[in-house]
């Protein structure tokens, strides 16, 4: 049929090139053409580390059904070119396409009882297998070979010699998998395709007739028989001198199956799963497509991922998730069989994840549920530095050494019920901010978000720290404040938030790359620039007063102590009735947020369970690094304040070094440090319009080695005083307060620490 409407088409045709045009419809040479042209694009991609000297090397290769990375043709060593020509194609310069002699030959072979052509090479020439490779047409009719007779004649007046070389050796199959020379090279000898031998080449070259027979690794004596074949080949063809010959005939071929894991399809990472969710997402946006048809791309594309992973990070941290009998001890009432669920997420200050682990034990499938990515839990305590503190010294509601009212709130739960519960029972009373903030207390930070207005602190935890999960429902003082959220956050989302303290209040999107790059080393991907969402010196106060969670007496996070002789900051959180357990914690290196729970929420009993686990992974991390000190802004005002009142201490006060922001101004205290509740202030501390300060100067600039807790007795230091009053554009309080019960989050608040 194809031979009558070609002859039709002959007839038909006013001009030669009306005729190709013809045949082009009927064969898509055309198509072909292009296929080739743009197959570079349908190759493996790669992913990269930095090494401790700073250089790239290879960490994994993300390939679908077939490994490929292309390879320009100069880059290729003439013996491989010779070896593959010398078996398959030895008349590759001469013909058009097609090798007539070998084509009738092999058609005259398949007639019974007749064998006039005895040759090792097959009918088709280098181009007719490169038109298999691309089209995969690989039917048995004689319309195919028809087909494929014509469209290499098509190809050869399209392309040049040497692009056909270089794309049938960057597509041919090599077994196990493998397509093109480069991948094999690296795949069989663990070597660049440049550095291949005589004798190397020669074995690649013979895989090709049948890659599951000629296999150097699982059947090493027929490639070594065919592989003679081709040195025979190569030497009758004037390609290697007789001594070259020699050489490699004798030569030991050895397969190093060193770097195999790297070309067969593992059991990924949870940091190679949080990779391609990342970049498929991000892939999704940029071209207008869905994430599954980026997730695609991203394995076929030939992409050069420079990945922020630290190996020795995720290494060490696996270690520790798999070790479940020894970390993970606690089982479900429910379910014996059940251990207790965690994830964890380490990133640099910068935004970059060094290491990420989505659950407990094993992992055994690619792309399953990773909770540190995508399963949020109610933050519990580690809510509240972030929705109330944070904002509230960055607006200069409190300072370091405040001094605020543990006591209830009015109506907190509705119908004339004050609240909240504290979980350690009863209240505390008048205590300094860095009291509330180590022993976790419930009732601050909701007063503190009363003066912040809820709208301002949604918009801040929502939008500044990119809380995804927060919706309008989370608009009320129990979410926002002590963090009993409809959903919550995740390991990763929290670790990027609580960075901040640890990046003079620059947010960093937490990334797993730096950047993305096409196979021709184009930036498809970069990463984006950090936000300022707190003012510096708002951030470094946080860090100091949450170093009190780990170091002060009857500090809530105390287990994490010990991790290294480095300081560090850091937060509990438990949800109500035990369900979370949450510790994220910062070094002067990283940061690091850890969650544990069960699936499917149930009381934990032990409620320091990620603390231990941080401080675990931590102190292995921490081990060889050189110490180092968290850096203060030289702009953060350092005053003396009364251990009393917290205001800026008089001439009669018992002092204490504390920390407030720039163009925030305190009122002296009068030294009589007498209370009466219907005079006092909801926050000692609060802001007066009193113009005159204590301030350093620049001399005076805090260090990283200030203690934390200096306090004395006697009169304040006498500092530089300044009458210029700076505004800040954060600067004022909201209205929103909170009211009933219909306010609430889900979760209960009675033993939120």
């Amino acid at each position: 049929m194809t031979v009558v409407i070609l002859v039709s088409s002959v007839l038909l045709a006013s001009s030669v090139k009306d005729f190709l045009n013809t045949i082009d419809s009927i064969v898509g040479g055309k198509e072909v053409v292009t296929d080739i042209k743009n197959y570079e694009l349908n190759m493996t991609s790669v992913v990269y580390f930095q090494n401790d000297m700073g250089a790239w090397e290879e960490y994994q290769r993300l390939h679908g059904d077939e490994n490929r990375i292309w390879v320009d043709i100069e880059n290729i060593p003439q013996r491989l070119i010779d070896a593959f020509i010398a078996i398959e194609d030895q008349r590759f310069y001469k013909h058009g396409g097609v090798d007539w002699k070998r084509t009738l030959s092999a058609f005259i072979n398949y007639l019974p009882f007749v064998n006039i052509y005895n040759s090792n090479q097959g009918g088709s020439t280098i181009t007719q297998q490169l038109i298999k490779n691309i089209t995969n047409d690989r039917d048995k009719s004689v319309n195919r070979k028809f087909r494929e007779i014509l469209r290499a004649q098509y190809i050869e007046k399209e392309l040049s010699k040497k692009e056909i070389l270089e794309a049938y050796l960057n597509t041919i199959s090599l077994g196990s998998g493998i397509c093109g020379v480069q991948v094999a090279a690296n795949y069989y000898f663990n070597k660049d395709v440049a550095q291949l031998s005589i004798a190397e080449c020669a074995s690649l070259a013979a895989i090709t007739k049948n890659p599951s027979k000629y296999n150097p690794d699982t059947k090493p004596a027929d490639n070594q028989k065919r592989r003679k074949s081709v040195l025979d080949k190569m030497f009758d063809l004037g390609m290697i001198s007789s001594k070259e010959y020699q050489t490699a005939v004798e030569s030991e071929v050895i397969v190093n199956k060193a770097q195999q894991s790297n070309f067969e399809l593992p059991i990924n990472s949870y940091y190679i799963d949080t990779l391609i969710s990342d970049i498929s997402a991000d892939l999704a946006q940029l071209k207008g497509i869905t994430e599954e048809s980026a997730s695609k791309l991203l394995y076929n594309g030939g992409f050069r991922i420079y990945s922020t992973i630290n190996p020795s990070i995720q290494e060490k941290m696996e270690e520790v998730y798999k070790d479940v009998d020894k970390y993970f001890p606690i089982k479900s009432r429910k379910d014996k069989e059940k251990s207790v669920q965690s994830a964890m997420t380490i990133l640099d200050y910068e935004g970059n994840i060094k290491g990420i682990i989505g659950g407990v034990g094993e992992k055994k499938v690619n792309r399953g549920l990773n909770r540190a990515w995508e399963s949020p839990r109610q933050p519990g305590s580690t809510m509240k530095p972030l929705g109330a503190y944070s904002l509230a010294i960055d607006r200069g509601i409190i300072s370091y050494s405040s001094v605020v009212d543990d006591k209830p709130v009015p109506n907190y739960y509705g119908n004339g019920k004050a609240g909240p519960r504290e979980w350690y029972g009863g209240y505390e009373g008048r205590i300094k901010v860095r009291r509330a903030i180590a022993h976790s207390a419930n009732t601050i930070p909701i007063q503190l978000i009363s003066k912040i207005g809820l709208e301002d602190a949604y918009s801040f935890l929502k939008y500044d720290l990119n809380f995804t999960y927060l919706s309008e429902v989370d608009i009320n003082p129990a979410s926002l404040a002590i963090g009993g959220c409809e959903y919550g956050i995740t390991t990763t989302q929290s670790a990027a938030a609580y960075s901040i303290f640890g990046n003079h209040g620059i947010y960093n999107k937490p990334k797993t790359y730096y950047k993305v790059t096409d196979a021709n080393g184009s930036i498809v991907l970069s990463r984006e620039e950090g936000r300022q969402v707190l003012k510096p010196e708002a951030a470094d106060i946080m860090n100091k007063l949450l170093q009190g969670v780990i170091y002060d007496e009857g500090g809530t996070g105390r287990k994490a102590a010990g991790y290294s002789s480095m300081r560090a900051y850091g937060k509990t959180g438990t949800s109500s009735e035990a369900n979370d357990s949450w510790f994220v914690g910062g070094s002067p290196y990283y940061f690091a947020s850890v969650w544990c729970g069960f699936d499917q929420p149930e009381n934990m009993k032990v409620t320091t369970l990620a603390s231990t686990v941080w401080r675990t992974v931590m102190s292995e991390i921490h081990k060889k690094l050189p110490k180092k000190d968290f850096e203060m802004s030289n702009s953060i005002i350092k005053a003396s304040f009364c251990t009393n009142t917290g205001l800026k201490a008089g001439p009669n006060c018992n002092t204490e070094t504390g920390y407030c922001v720039p163009g925030v101004y305190y009122k002296q205290c009068d030294g009589v440090h007498i209370y009466e509740d219907e005079k006092t202030p909801d926050f000692v501390g609060e802001l007066t319009s009193s113009q005159d300060t204590t301030t350093q100067s620049s001399s005076q600039a805090a260090t990283p080695d200030m203690q934390n807790n200096e306090s004395s007795s006697g009169t304040a230091s006498s500092g530089s005083e300044t009458s210029s009053l700076t505004s800040s554009s954060s600067s004022g309080a909201g209205s929103s307060t909170a009211s009933d019960s219909s306010q609430q989050g889900t979760g209960s608040t009675n033993s939120s620490n």
